[in-house]
């Protein structure tokens, strides 16, 4: 499923707090950032 990555990358952001930390990058991907 094309969704799978983006679900997987909310569900991190939630259970991990990091709503701020991890990026979307348009047509590249994710980056994570420092705190």
């Amino acid at each position: 499923d094309i969704r799978t990555v983006d679900v997987r990358i909310a569900n991190l952001r939630k259970k991990l707090n990091l709503s701020e930390e991890i990026r979307t990058i348009s047509k590249a991907g994710y980056r994570l950032e420092e705190r």
